[in-house]
């Protein structure tokens, strides 16, 4: 999948990396919109002391659930899906980039 990579201050890539795989308890999300926080302009700056490069950042979204993985219960394909975790892209939630870009989520 295509993902808007940070590199490193004032420098965001799109690279091709690997389609996540929802894991026991997470739901893969076809995104379908994203915005951008404070804390990512902060990233994107340099000025957020905790920033790690590279980093697929972004994690304010809505968008379509595409697959779960094993566990989840009460959500299904097809269903609808926002969310905005306090969180970095790549803990609780995996990387959003532009329109349908897949995202993996905690459930």
């Amino acid at each position: 999948m295509l993902a808007a990579v940070m590199l490193k201050p004032f420098t965001i890539e799109f690279q091709d990396v690997p389609r996540p795989v929802p894991g026991p308890g997470e739901v893969l999300v076809r995104v379908k919109a994203a915005g951008i926080c404070g804390g990512d302009v902060h990233f994107y700056d340099g000025s957020n002391p905790y920033a790690r490069y590279p980093q697929i950042f972004g994690h304010e979204l809505a968008g379509v659930i595409e697959e779960t993985g094993p566990g989840v219960t009460g959500r299904q394909a097809g269903r609808a899906w926002s969310s905005s975790p306090p969180c970095p892209a790549g803990h609780a939630i995996r990387a959003v980039s532009a329109n349908t870009t897949p995202a993996r989520i905690s459930a």
